[in-house]
């Protein structure tokens, strides 16, 4: 029996025409912190990883549990989004030896405070329609995987063990939640998914790109997508004296797909400009970091060219 709580119901602002259970991100947010747990299972490492990741992730994510339940006030999450971001940000910094790049370390570390917070809004934002969330988490640890392995150990993007580990449950576990998801889904991830996603990927980055900052363009390249395209949705909003903390449906994809009349093409489309574009771009700014600034150009310029000419921000309709 389905509680009429875990219904998402159809409105004007949907993208989809049914009511559809939602919530479904608790499955592999339970199953990921377990595995989490048993990856680091070195009792120095698993302390560290929880009071400095662990915890943090675990209630952003039960934030937004509560928040597909009963919404709460935008005031209290982005205060608690704030709190999980300088826990990250405080454990990242610890792991940077005296010896390395400390100054641009903790320049990193002041901008990624605010960065991860967007990036968790924004990825429940870009979850507005079937199997995109899912395939964007997919393709970031995809492509990061393939870029640190790209020459043979030569690219500057490296990768722990536990890291490819947890990597390569992460992206199991989305493969198995898009079984239900793809279009036309028969469960959302709800915000609880899109929040753990959203802060556990944005936290990986902000840690790795703390401990190696030259590396930064080559880890925001593959999420370029999702970044673009709410970035730009909200200042347009802003610009153009909407009420942008409401929600709507004006983001390039959600355009998109109501012209194309398909989710899976537009999460498809994203798919191949990830795979032919992106992926190569990260490759070379990972191989060589002072190309990293033109490669992340390189990779956005198209979307803000697509957003601005489909509307994105101003079309609701």
């Amino acid at each position: 029996m389905l509680n009429r709580d875990f219904l998402t119901h159809p409105n004007h602002r949907s993208s989809h025409q049914v009511p559809t259970p939602t919530s479904g991100g608790w499955g592999f947010v339970l199953v990921m912190l377990g595995c989490g747990c048993w990856v680091l299972r070195s009792e120095n490492i698993l302390i560290f990883a929880w009071m400095w990741i662990g915890s943090p992730l675990l209630g952003i994510s039960l934030v937004g549990g509560l928040d597909d339940q009963r919404p709460l006030s935008v005031k209290l999450r982005l205060a608690l989004h704030f709190l999980g971001a300088l826990l990250v940000v405080a454990g990242g910094l610890m792991l940077v030896k005296v010896n390395e790049a400390v100054v641009w370390s903790w320049v990193v570390a002041c901008f990624g405070v605010v960065g991860l917070v967007w990036l968790v809004n924004l990825y429940n934002f870009m979850d507005g329609i079937d199997g995109i969330a899912a395939t964007q988490a997919v393709l970031i640890v995809g492509s990061w995987w393939l870029v640190s392995g790209a020459f043979d150990g030569q690219a500057g993007l490296v990768f722990s063990p536990p890291e490819q580990l947890l990597g390569t449950a992460l992206v199991g576990a989305m493969v198995g939640f898009l079984l239900l998801n793809w279009a036309p889904a028969k469960i959302f991830m709800g915000d609880i998914g899109s929040n753990f996603l959203g802060f556990g990927l944005g936290s990986w980055l902000l840690i790795k790109a703390i401990q190696t900052p030259e590396q930064i363009f080559a880890l925001l390249l593959p999420m370029s997508v999702f970044l673009t395209d709410a970035t730009y949705t909200l200042v347009r909003r802003m610009f153009s004296g909407q009420a942008f903390m409401q929600a709507h449906r004006s983001h390039t994809y959600q355009i998109l797909s109501r012209r194309w009349g398909s989710h899976a093409k537009v999460v498809l489309a994203m798919v191949a400009y990830n795979g032919l574009w992106l992926f190569p771009l990260a490759i070379i700014a990972s191989w060589h970091p002072l190309s990293g600034p033109l490669s992340l150009f390189a990779g956005i310029l198209p979307i803000l060219i697509l957003a601005n000419k489909v509307g994105a921000g101003l079309i609701n309709d």
